[in-house]
Order: C-alpha cells, then structure tokens, then sequence
C-alpha cells in the first residue's frame, strides 16, 4: 500500500510538467508556450508588452507551427513556470486583438487583472468558452462583445471594478452569472439577457451606479443576495419563471414599481426590497408565504394586497413605510416585532388569522392607528398578542368576546393588546353609493343609522340581468353589495360568533373575498365598476373586504356590455343601479326587467322610470 501511494503521489506532483514541455517562445511581448503533445502551445504572459497586442492563431517552433488554444491567468501552470503567469498589472497594454481564425478556447483566472489602460478587446473568437474568475478585475475596458462565443458562465469577479465598463453584449448560450462578475462596474448602463440565463447570483451587479433598467428573461429562476444592491433601478421586469430572490437584492434601488404577481417566489427574504425610498407600488407573489426583516423597510407602499397563502411576517419588514390599511389574510400566524411600526399613515387593520400572534410592538408609533378589527371565531387568549400596540386603539371583536379579550392579562402588566378599549361594533365608510363587500363577522344591517342596505345577487340568463335581493342578519364569508351615501360612515353591530337567527342566503352568485382572491376565470368574473356589473379582462386580485359576481354558466350571448341590475326578485323596476348606463340606453323593459323591442300599448320602464305608453 505504501509504494502505491508514493507512485500516485509522483503522479500527481508531476501532473504539470507532464502537460506542458518547457519550450518557449516570445513574439511581440507575448509569451508562448509548446503543450507536451507537440500540437498546441498556450499564451503564457507577458514579456514586455506594450499598446495593441495580439494573440496569434499559430506560433513557430523547431518541428512547425503550432495552434494557440489558451491565455494563462496567474495560477495556470504555476508549478511549471515557477511564476504567477498572465498579464497581471501590466499598465503599458492598451488593447487585445485576436487574429483571425484565433483557436483560443479558454482565459485563465486574474489574466489581465489591474491592466489599468486596457481598454478595448478586438475579434474575441467565437471558439472561446470559458473565462476564468476576476480575468478582467480592475480594467479600463469601455464596451466587450462575447456574443457569439460558446461561453456559458460569466464566472466570480470576471468584470468586477470596471469603472469605465458601459456596455456588453453578453453571451448568446450564456447560463449563468457567478458571484461579483460585474460588482462595481459603475458606467454600466444598459444590459440585455440572453434567453438562456438561468441564475443571476450574489452581488452581480452590486454598486452600478448608472444601470436604471433591466428585463430579465423568461427562464431564469434565481437572483441572488445584494445582486442589484445600490443601482439605480427604476424598473426591472420579473419573469414567470422566477422562483428565488437573495437577501438584501435590490437594496438601496430606486425602484417605482415591483410585480412579481406571476412569479414562482414563495418567500421574501431578508431585506430583499430594503431601503427603496420611492418603492411605492408592489404586487407580491400569489404563492407568498413569508416576508423576511426588513423587506420592504423604509419603502412609501401606501397600500398592499397579501394573498392568502401568507403565514408569517417577519420583524421590521413594513417599519416607515406609508400604509393606510393593512388586511392580514387567514392563514397568517405572526406578525412579528415591529413588523409594521412607525407607518404614520396607518388608520385601520384586519386581522382575520384565526390564531394569528402579534408581537411586541407589532404597530408601535403609528399615530394614526384607531381601528384593529381582529375577526377569529375562537376565543382570544392572552398568548396571541404581545404588546403590539401604543396609542390606545379601539379593538373589535365578536360580541360574546368583548368581555373575554378586555379582561385578558398577562402577568402584572395588564392587557397583553396593551388598549383598554373594546366593542362589537363595524364601521364602514362608502367610496360609492354602490360598493362589494364582504366581512369574517357576523354582521346586523337590520337598522343601521342612515340607511345602508346590503343586498345578494344572482344573475338571470333568461333577460342577462342580476337581481339584487335585501338581507338583514348576513353571515360571515357572505358576498355582498351595500348601497348607502357615498362619503358616509356607517356602524353596524357585531354578533356573535355562533349566531343563529342569520338569514338564509341561497343562489347567491357573489364570491367572498374575506381574504384577497386571484381571479383568473376572465369569462366568468364579474367586477362591479362604477355601478355596473363588467367582466374581467385581466388576471389579478379581487381585494380582500370586497366580492364579485361568478357567472359558473357564462352568459349566453357572450355579450361584452355590462350586465343590467334590478332590485329583489320581485322587482317593478329597474332601478337597481342608478349610474348604470344600460338602464339610460332609451330601450323599453317590462315590469319583470325584460327588454320590449316594439313597445306598444301598456307600462314600461324606461330611462329608469314608469312610462304609460297608450
């Protein structure tokens, strides 16, 4: 056993000399170098070049002329040569040319590192494939084009600290950035991605300071950590293929807009939108289950729909943004330390987890803050919340908890809500004189001060109209469609949480949106806008407090007009919506809300009033 280990300790001693023969030759300040198979030979470095050199497609030695296939970088054959090899600080070099038909297959690690006046590489052969890490570290390169070579991985540091850098075109079968390939390349301004990129991985393209936008293509699936950190992004465009997103990867942008509505992306790391100062609009994934510290800290989101899949968010993730309303969905059990502190435009929150824990400072310094509607069926229990609040706000619950959850301690320091103000009451102000709605409480709208009335609704394929009918005592996840004053504030009484005396709402086509739903069904999804009832033309959240209309069947006629609404079942008239312009179209109904077209002798609505034609 000993001896064989001495044989293959030789062997891999002299592995190198073994692969290339000492033979040398220097043209033009290059050195090259014969591989041991008397075929090849390789760049080996520098030998006092200067300005413009080339790399020639075959070298002379004593038995012919011999193909060049590679450029050394530092480490390549080292143990041969007895010296750091490549071109490494050489400042007197200029520029790099290829000569035609150059076989040059690979360039090794550090090879031009610190060649502080190169500033342009000419004729790059189509043959080269790899580019070993930090070749191009600290150049004065201005523009490279690699896009007809084979290369697949821009490798760790390729181009890292290329201040003079403003624009590449990237690899055709390019795969893959490996970590730092273009970090600080601060002239940068425009970059295209090859159809085949697949990863994007850490600080990439950390500290360019002039690239404001990038289109990432459909197929790649990872960005990772502080990869566009302290760009001045002012659109990226995510694909549907996206799955994975680093901490900290957009840091310090100066991102409007984010939708990664589409993606793959199931969780939201650690400081992933940190510090983006004029984020204001964001659409999260329909997948998302968990938003890391600080994700979108410091941002100025005023508003933001969380699907249904999220189940927690993590410390510090909304701290000083510019919320106004925050909706945590069902599945959700934590909102963790200061998850949301210091939102001064914050007036209400929902929460509908049935178990969802709050933690201490949760909604610290929101000021603004007066209303915590925390919506679960179960009895409250001291363990769920932690102190999350500050300012004393009033908490609402199902009336057989009021008493529970304002009697709540924990240990000497009184109520774990840290308010002493509880009720069973809702409130709920009108944008419109027709609004969706639909609540996680039991509610009373049976006398209601000011004259809210919420009605069902089922469409009818016989006319294509929806019949509004009234209801009293609704049960809780029932959709529904208030009408009242528009700009009025309503409150409506809380039951309980196992009421019993709720009407029974049946062929109601109204779907619940407690929690935000994604609609998708563009046929068959019916919002209501500006009072008329009108299909979906895109995918995307039906928002969580409202509902819409599900025709299962579709209509008819396929008919793209708005669909006419009348008032209960058993309606004389049609004035169910009183803005809808289809009611105002100078046609001719009869009392059951069917369209006359040669109206004659009798009643008729028409323009939305009694008309006696004779």
């Amino acid at each position: 056993m000993k001896r064989v280990y001495f044989t293959l300790a030789l062997m891999s001693l002299f592995g190198g000399l073994n692969a290339f023969a000492q033979t040398y030759k220097t043209i033009g300040g290059v050195k090259y170098g014969l591989m041991n198979d008397n075929k090849t030979c390789i760049v080996i470095g520098d030998a006092g070049a200067t300005g413009d050199i080339t790399f020639l497609k075959e070298v002379e030695f004593d038995d012919g002329m011999h193909t060049v296939t590679g450029v050394c970088g530092s480490e390549d054959y080292k143990d041969v040569t007895g010296q750091e090899n490549g071109f490494s600080g050489n400042v007197n070099i200029t520029s790099i040319t290829f000569e035609d038909g150059s076989q040059i297959t690979w360039i090794g690690d550090h090879a031009f590192k610190n060649c502080l006046n190169l500033k342009t590489i000419n004729k790059v052969p189509d043959v080269l494939n790899e580019i070993k890490p930090w070749c191009f570290e600290g150049t004065a390169l201005e523009s490279v084009d690699l896009s007809n070579t084979n290369v697949t991985i821009m490798k760790d540091g390729v181009f890292f600290n290329n201040t003079s850098l403003t624009s590449i075109k990237l690899p055709n079968k390019l795969e893959n950035f490996w970590d730092n390939a273009f970090n600080g390349c601060t002239a940068l301004n425009n970059i295209v991605m090859p159809s085949t990129v697949v990863g994007i991985y850490n600080s990439v393209f950390e500290g360019c300071a002039a690239l404001t936008n990038v289109k990432l293509n459909e197929g790649c699936t990872t960005l990772g950590h502080h990869v566009f950190k302290k760009c001045p992004l002012a659109t990226v465009t995510f694909p549907n293929t996206l799955n994975s997103i680093g901490e900290y990867a957009f840091e310090g942008t100066t991102l409007t807009t984010v939708d990664l509505s589409n993606t793959q992306i199931t969780s939201l790391p650690k400081g992933c939108f940190y510090d983006c100062e004029q984020l204001s609009d964001v659409k999260l994934p329909k997948e998302l289950t968990y938003i890391g510290q600080v994700a979108f800290f410091k941002s100025t989101i005023a508003s933001i729909t969380f699907p249904p899949t999220l189940q927690k968010i993590d410390s510090w993730a909304f701290q000083y943004s510019k919320l106004a309303n925050v909706v945590i969905p069902t599945n959700c059990s934590s909102i963790d330390q200061a998850a949301f502190a210091n939102n001064d435009k914050l007036t209400t929150v929902v929460i509908n987890g049935t178990d969802c824990y709050l933690a201490y400072q949760a909604f610290w310094n929101c000021s603004k803050l007066k209303d915590v509607y925390i919506t679960s069926k179960s009895e409250p229990k001291a363990e769920r919340y932690g102190f999350p609040f500050d300012n004393n706000p009033k908490v609402h619950v199902m009336k057989d908890y009021v008493d529970v959850i304002s009697g709540l301690t924990k240990g000497e320091n009184g109520n774990p809500c840290n308010t002493d103000h509880f009720d069973s009451n809702f409130s709920i102000t009108l944008g419109k004189e027709w609004t969706t709605f639909t609540s996680a409480y039991n509610l009373d709208f049976s006398n209601v001060e000011g004259g809210l009335t919420a009605y069902t609704a089922k469409y009818n394929k016989d006319n294509d109209a929806v019949a509004l009918t009234p209801v009293k005592k609704v049960k809780a996840h029932t959709g529904l469609i208030l009408k009242g004053e528009a700009g009025k504030s309503y409150t409506l009484p809380i039951l309980n949480s196992n009421e019993d005396a709720l009407d029974a709402v049946t062929d109601n086509q109204l779907v619940d949106c407690v929690d935000a739903l994604w609609s998708t069904g563009r046929d068959k999804d019916y919002f209501l806008s500006n009072g008329e009832f009108v299909k979906s033309t895109n995918n995307g959240w039906a928002l969580p407090g409202k509902s819409y209309l599900y025709i299962s069947s579709g209509r008819p006629n396929k008919s793209e007009s708005p669909l006419r609404v009348y008032v209960d079942n058993t309606a004389t008239a049609i004035n169910g919506i009183t803005t809808n312009p289809v009611v105002k179209d100078e046609a001719y109904y009869n009392l059951q809300g069917v369209k006359v077209q040669r109206p004659q002798h009798g009643v008729f609505i028409h323009n939305g009033k009694k008309v006696v034609l004779k």
